[in-house]
C-alpha cells in the first residue's frame, strides 16, 4: 500500500496526467507552498465562500 505518515504517497502512485496534444506528465516529485499569515482552513488555501458551505462543515455554524 502507498501510504505514509497516515497519507497517501503520490510519489509512489505515480498519478499521470494528460497536459494536451501527446504530452503527459508523471508527478515524481511534490512540495508545498504555505500562505503567509494564514492559519486554520486559510492556512489550506480555501476561498472563504467554500470554508461557510455546509458540504464542508456538515450544517455546524462557519469554521
Amino acid at each position: 500500500m502507498n501510504i505514509r505518515d497516515g497519507k497517501i504517497d503520490i510519489t509512489q502512485i505515480r498519478p499521470l496526467a494528460r497536459l494536451g496534444y501527446y504530452y503527459y506528465a508523471s508527478v515524481t516529485d511534490i512540495f508545498e507552498i504555505r500562505i503567509v499569515g494564514a492559519s486554520g482552513l486559510g492556512a489550506d488555501g480555501l476561498d472563504v465562500g467554500f470554508r461557510n458551505t455546509d458540504w464542508l462543515t456538515c450544517g455546524q455554524s462557519s469554521l
